[in-house]
């Protein structure tokens, strides 16, 4: 008998087969429940020994809250970067309330500044083509120049004395 009686062919194979690791993985690794995310993700972490370098490492996971299928279609954009931080081991503390509601009022305060700085630029540019209109349309066909006319006019050039 064949996986693909069992389970089906190609993508729900796969799909299926995943489901079942992460089932497995979640039943085997059982591991201290550290905090969840405003999106549901929950994180866990679990103290184990590496053979490797004979000491005990601490384990640190994700699980979604979509289920068995998270793997296909995971986005690292939903993932806070306070959480990201502490999955990939670069803080040694999950992160805290506090932390992470500061986090996105800063967050947020950036949002506006540079929402603020978009509407400058758009007034600047605004004002900036009115002046080069009101240029062109003052402009009747005379060419300016410096100095008076007849007059030999000496252009300055860098590097020069």
């Amino acid at each position: 008998m064949t996986l693909s009686k069992w389970f089906g062919s190609g993508v729900r194979l796969t799909k299926r087969l995943g489901g079942l690791q992460q089932r497995l993985s979640i039943a085997l690794t059982r591991g201290e429940f550290v905090g969840q995310d405003e999106l549901g993700n929950q994180y866990f972490r679990k103290m184990e020994w590496d053979p490797d370098l004979g000491i005990e490492k601490e384990q640190r996971w994700m699980k979604s809250p979509r289920g068995y299928n998270h793997v296909y279609n995971y986005d690292p954009n939903r993932t806070p970067v306070e959480w990201t931080g502490w999955l990939r081991g670069s803080r040694p503390d999950p992160p805290t309330e506090q932390e992470i509601q500061r986090n996105a009022s800063y967050r947020h305060q950036v949002n506006l500044q540079v929402q603020q700085l978009k509407q400058k630029e758009l007034r600047r540019q605004r004002i900036q083509e009115e002046e080069n209109d009101a240029e062109e349309e003052g402009d009747d066909g005379e060419t300016l120049t410096l100095g008076e006319p007849g007059e030999n006019v000496q252009y300055w050039k860098p590097g020069e004395k």
